[in-house]
C-alpha cells in the first residue's frame, strides 16, 4: 500500500500504476479496492449519484485504505468543495478543459471573497454574552 501523497512524483517518475472509476456512493467499493491494492480511485461525481456528503464518505474510505483518491467533479464550482474534503487530485470534464484559465479565476475568486468575509468578521465587534 503506498502513501497517497505520493500519486504525484509516482506519476513523474512514470511509474505504471493501477486505478478504476468508483461509480457507486457507498463506501464499501472504495474501501475494497484500496484493499486490493489499486493506487488510485476515480470518483466520479459527473456521471454517478454522488453528493457532497457521499464524495466525503468516500474519500474518507479512500484515506482509511491508503489509496489516493481523485474526483472527476460536475463543474468548476465543485472544485473549492472537493479538495476541502481531501481529494488527492480534481479531473475536469472535457467541457471545463476548454475554460481553463476560468476555471482558475473562480476558484481564485472564490478563495479571494472568502478571506475578505473572514477578515470583516474578525473586525466585527464581539457579541455580548448575557447571563440567565
Amino acid at each position: 500500500m503506498a502513501d497517497p501523497t505520493m500519486l504525484r512524483s509516482r506519476l513523474l517518475a512514470r511509474e505504471h500504476l493501477i486505478g478504476t472509476f468508483v461509480k457507486t456512493p457507498t463506501t464499501h467499493a472504495t474501501e475494497i479496492l484500496g484493499a486490493l491494492g489499486f493506487d488510485f480511485v476515480v470518483i466520479d461525481e459527473e456521471h454517478a449519484p454522488f453528493d457532497r456528503m457521499a464524495t466525503d464518505t468516500a474519500l474518507l474510505a479512500a484515506r482509511a485504505a491508503g489509496t489516493a483518491a481523485l474526483v472527476r467533479v460536475q463543474s468548476a464550482t465543485s472544485i473549492l468543495s472537493v479538495l476541502d474534503c481531501g481529494a488527492t487530485g480534481v479531473l475536469e470534464p472535457a467541457r471545463l478543459v476548454v475554460s481553463v484559465p476560468c476555471v482558475v479565476m473562480s476558484a481564485a475568486w472564490i478563495l479571494f471573497s472568502l478571506r475578505l468575509t473572514v477578515a470583516a468578521r474578525r473586525h466585527r465587534r464581539p457579541s455580548r454574552v448575557i447571563a440567565a
